[in-house]
């Protein structure tokens, strides 16, 4: 069986992005193998410098059971700054994988038809055994 070359070679990961961050950008990279171009590198590493900054929270507030909200000394509460970090990296994650195509309605937008699509009423139904 021979591989088939890449369309657009993917470049090799910066050597400035987090271990992690390089890890997404090698397995994202290989799942894009036919949309990706040289161009997309600073959005790829957009994501990926998110989704390493949210797995690496994300560990944090499970290996510390730390809150969502903290009580400060005066009394009134405010978010966990672990939490708010997360959710501002699940953000910055979203927004750059709407630009890769990363979720379905984002490649129906930019073109890219994969198969997928939403279940209608009927199918969803069809699956639901009745009680």
């Amino acid at each position: 069986m021979e591989i088939e070359e890449r369309k657009y070679p993917l470049p090799p990961a910066p050597d400035w992005l987090p271990d992690m961050a390089q890890l997404e950008y090698v397995r994202v990279g290989e799942i894009l193998t036919e949309t990706l171009t040289a161009l997309d590198v600073g959005c790829l590493c957009d994501y990926c410098t998110a989704w390493a900054d949210f797995a690496a929270l994300t560990e944090e507030i499970k290996a510390t059971s730390a809150p969502a909200v903290l009580k400060s000394e005066r009394g009134g509460f405010y978010m966990n700054p672990l939490h708010a970090g997360q959710t501002t990296a699940a953000g910055r994650m979203q927004k750059a994988s709407e630009r890769l195509g990363l979720d379905p309605r984002a490649r129906k937008r930019i073109g890219i038809d994969d198969g997928w699509r939403f279940l209608t009423d009927e199918e969803i139904n069809a699956q639901i055994p009745d009680l």
